[in-house]
């Protein structure tokens, strides 16, 4: 698929590459992208999962993308 979806973009003048590195979380960021929150899906913006007394950067929700939700949370 994602070879397909590369041939597409450089067929268009553009490259998957470019894609990705312009995308917050990378190529992850950019297959969830493509879930629409209309389905019943709301994205979690905020709390964390951060477990130690430690600060931790990948542990905060936020709008888009993060590592805490990988976008969405709740079904």
């Amino acid at each position: 698929m994602t070879a397909l979806f590369g041939e597409y973009l450089n067929n268009k003048g553009t490259s998957l590459q470019a894609l990705v590195k312009t995308t917050p979380g990378g190529f992850n960021g950019l297959l969830y992208q493509a879930r629409v929150i209309k389905s019943g899906l709301y994205e979690v913006t905020s709390g964390d999962n951060n477990v130690t007394n430690s600060t931790c950067s990948i542990c905060t929700a936020g709008a888009g993308y993060d590592n805490v939700t990988a976008l969405f949370a709740n079904y």
